[in-house]
């Protein structure tokens, strides 16, 4: 009698979990928060060589120790393809959609952190920023000592301002020079929409550029999409005057 081989045991394998949104997202936050992960942070601090060196050194490391623990990257720009193409096992995302402060934690942070209660700023505050948890503390830091709202957005925006400095400072930098003209545009429009993109450029196509962009979380969604007939977005509006501040 013949007997049939025992089915092998498919091997565990990893799951990692990239995340990639641009600066003061939360992206640190969001890694601490996975509990029994190893977590590699701000790849893009690194050359494209010294990531995929990193990547597999992790693996023969993971490897070696037989452990099948989540792996956790960040990333304040998308990966390139010879990274991706080094990376082993299922593979999840997790970008701005996901970090993005919603209206009550808006709300929490402002009240909890600040003591803030005005009723009607966290509303403002989500419309100003889509939840961008930095630019929630920054405008929460300003609105300790202004309490009028338009006097607090025009502090916000204009030149020199908190927020101007930090885009300066922690965001543009990531930002190549194609990208950051195509965002200046962009700055320019209320509704955005691809094709609407490249004729106001009239350069080449700009789908990898404005797919960066809202990868990053600079473009987000237009909260009155829902009135055209197609899905539109828009810059985050505290964000337009410092990245158009020669026009604003």
């Amino acid at each position: 009698m013949t007997i049939a081989p025992r089915p092998r045991t498919p091997r565990a394998r990893t799951t990692t979990t990239l995340v990639v949104a641009a600066a003061g997202y939360g992206r640190t936050t969001w890694a601490e928060g996975q509990t029994r992960a190893t977590v590699a942070e701000d790849l893009h601090a690194r050359t494209v060589t010294a990531q995929v060196e990193l990547l597999r050194r992790l693996v023969d490391d993971r490897r070696e120790a037989g452990t099948t623990e989540p792996l956790v990257l960040t990333s304040r720009v998308p990966l390139d393809p010879e990274v991706r193409r080094a990376l082993t096992g299922p593979v999840q995302e997790r970008g701005p959609g996901d970090l993005a402060l919603t209206p009550p934690q808006v709300a929490a942070v402002l009240e909890e952190e600040y003591g803030l209660t005005d009723p009607e700023l966290p509303s403002l505050v989500h419309r100003w920023t889509a939840g961008w948890p930095t630019l929630v503390h920054l405008c929460a830091d300003a609105a300790t000592s202004e309490p009028d709202h338009d006097e607090l957005w025009r502090r916000l925006t204009r030149p020199g301002s908190t927020v101007a400095s930090w885009w300066d400072n922690d965001v543009r930098p990531d930002l190549p020079a194609d990208h950051e003209a195509l965002l200046q545009t962009a700055a320019a429009l209320d509704l955005l929409q691809p094709d609407l993109l490249g004729v106001v450029t009239g350069g080449p196509d700009t789908a990898d550029a404005y797919a960066t962009l809202t990868g990053l979380g600079l473009v987000v969604a237009h909260p009155h999409e829902q009135l055209v007939s197609r899905p539109g977005r828009r810059v985050v509006p505290l964000l337009v005057p410092a990245v158009r501040p020669a026009v604003l």
